[in-house]
């Protein structure tokens, strides 16, 4: 697998992505309604290209056989890192892409930044995968995203030290 930054211009590789995960990932834990107004605020071209300009997010892809077959993205903070989005098509999860993801996250951490934290829907199978690779739930959060709809998640986190002395013991 390999990963590369996304440059302007590829918005739409996301959005074809984001697109396709959603809808299998998210059916049992949201509403339609809710998904598509996800997507359209979070993961339209539109909204990446913004946060890319806007925000300081960094969006990278991943690409097996010259296949788009996920993305995730990041904003560096004052002393953490966010991964604001991990998402890995159906057919390719499972094959170790995820520790790849990891590895590259902590990797491109600045000399500052002491931690990773994410948030999670607390309905959603991946806060179990976070778990078991070391990340604590450390908060809970709920936001009104506008439209009618909350987002009910846990932040969770681990740090860069945690995850260097269990990277290579866990199956990630």
């Amino acid at each position: 697998m390999q990963i590369s930054k996304m440059e302007l211009g590829e918005e739409h590789i996301v959005e074809e992505l984001a697109r396709e995960i959603w809808f299998e990932t998210y059916a049992d834990i949201l509403s339609i309604g809710q998904i598509i107004y996800m997507l359209n605020k979070y993961l339209s071209k539109e909204a990446v290209a913004r946060g890319i300009k806007e925000d300081n997010y960094e969006y990278f892809l991943l690409k097996e056989d010259d296949i788009y077959i996920g993305f995730y993205a990041v904003r560096h903070e004052s002393d953490r890192l966010f991964l604001s989005k991990a998402y890995i098509v159906k057919d390719s999860r499972g094959k170790g892409y995820f520790k790849k993801i990891m590895d590259n996250v902590f990797e491109n951490l600045r000399r500052k930044e002491k931690s990773v934290y994410l948030t999670v829907n607390k309905n959603n199978d991946a806060k179990d995968k976070y778990l078991s690779i070391g990340f604590d739930i450390i908060d809970e959060v709920k936001s009104d995203i506008g439209g009618g709809y909350v987002m009910d998640d846990y932040i969770m986190e681990i740090t860069r030290e945690k995850y260097e002395n269990i990277k290579d013991k866990k199956s990630i």
